[in-house]
């Protein structure tokens, strides 16, 4: 059986995930907007992927033992992970706005 209390090894690996959270980003770059502007048809080229490292982190607000509750507020960190991907931070890309195509 499974319990979250404080300072048992459960509690830490819940409240701090040991394991790496990947997320990767694949991207379709539009290479001539311009005349995408004017009607023509997108060419698109894939980008990618860019990768970023999640990183979830519990900030506990209150223990309640006697209602068996846990309060906390979770903050997401994204760190860009230059070794994993194909492309920098800094790429500039052009993407279609779908929304305004479809509409």
């Amino acid at each position: 059986r499974l319990q979250l209390v404080p300072g048992s090894d459960a509690w830490s690996k819940w409240k701090d995930i040991p394991v790496p959270i990947i997320i990767r980003f694949r991207i379709f770059n539009v290479t001539n907007p311009v005349a995408v502007q004017n009607g023509a048809k997108p060419k698109l080229v894939e980008a990618g992927p860019y990768a970023y490292e999640e990183k979830r982190i519990k900030d506990i607000i209150a223990v309640d033992s006697e209602k068996d509750t846990i309060t906390y507020r979770q903050r997401i960190i994204y760190t860009f992970r230059q070794d994993l991907s194909n492309g920098t931070e800094y790429d500039r890309l052009v993407v279609i706005n779908v929304p305004f195509v479809v509409s």
